[in-house]
């Protein structure tokens, strides 16, 4: 069974059936605490993923969490990378230094090589190509 879905990771990870593929088509990311959550979670199921579309922010987890062997990427496929932050009272982002430390600590060295070359995790989103990060085409 394969579930394709937009937008959020996480409202289709709710209702996503075991042993199914996970199509993710445009996730633009969230809270890191309910992207681990999730994705550990689907990493004990065994589910396989596909990248189709942007992975964002805490998508991008999906490096950290769930075994390489199971995600592919197809050609739209791109990955964006940034600083951890918090909502500020007035809408602004307020870089959470301690979140984004821990974020590092999730990504796999060879991620924390992709990222250090793009000038490390900062408020500017950076993108890659899942190719760069370890993550092999999908046939």
């Amino acid at each position: 069974m394969k579930m394709i879905f937009g937008g959020l990771l996480l409202a289709a990870l709710s209702a996503t059936p075991s042993n199914a593929t996970v199509v993710i088509t445009n996730d633009p990311g969230g809270r890191i605490e309910d992207y681990v959550k999730r994705l550990s979670s689907l990493r004990a199921q065994g589910e396989e993923f596909i990248i189709d579309g942007p992975c964002i922010s805490a998508c991008t987890l999906i490096v950290a969490i769930i075994p390489l062997k199971r995600v592919c990427a197809t050609g739209r496929s791109t990955l964006g990378f940034h600083a951890a932050w918090n909502p500020g009272w007035f809408g602004q982002q307020v870089p959470n230094a301690e979140a984004t430390r821990a974020l590092m600590k999730r990504y796999p060295r060879h991620v924390r090589r992709v990222i250090a070359k793009n000038g490390g995790l900062t408020s500017k989103m950076f993108f890659v190509s899942a190719a760069e990060v370890g993550i092999s085409q999908c046939r």
